[in-house]
């Protein structure tokens, strides 16, 4: 049981370290980083008034990096619990395996939308093209995350009445 238990994280660690660098590779190749360089030291200004505060830092992650960082942390979860429960459904039960497909779906799909934004506007720069990335980037977001949650919420009603056939 402890081997198991050992196996399982070493597995689920190991899936995720897979995934992250292959997915940052992935977005390499297509000219898109998952963080930005910020040559040196820089200091940033979060929130303002009284509560605001400064960090130091040498770099910034990028959507599809904060995107891929996430999509990874999910995979090697799952694996991590497939190879404990020794089953592909890694112990879920059906509205557990639905969330983790509806997590999944978005994740991927905001990656991929992120490199697309991203190529998109690589060749403009200045304030107003980066405040039109970002708002396209939270629509995005919003859109694909509201679209999953029908998606799953269809599902879990569909699982829940025991209808099984499609709308």
């Amino acid at each position: 049981m402890m081997l198991r238990k050992l196996l399982a994280w070493l597995v689920g660690i190991a899936v995720f370290l897979a995934l992250g660098m292959a997915l940052t590779w992935a977005g390499s190749a297509f000219g898109v980083p998952s963080s930005i360089d910020l040559d040196g030291p820089t200091t940033i200004t979060h929130g303002s008034g009284r509560y605001s505060y400064d960090e130091d830092t040498e770099s910034s992650e990028t959507l599809y990096g904060l995107v891929t960082g996430a999509l990874s942390i999910i995979v090697g979860l799952w694996a991590g619990r497939a190879i404990y429960a020794r089953s592909w459904r890694a112990g879920f039960s059906e509205r557990g395996l639905l969330t983790l497909w509806a997590w999944i779906m978005a994740l991927a799909i905001l990656a991929a939308l992120s490199v697309l934004t991203y190529l998109a506007f690589r060749s403009f720069h200045g304030r107003t093209a980066s405040y039109a990335r970002m708002f396209i980037e939270l629509g995005s977001a919003a859109g694909i995350a509201w679209a999953c949650y029908q998606w799953w919420k269809n599902r879990v009603s569909r699982l829940t009445h025991g209808t099984t056939s499609g709308r």
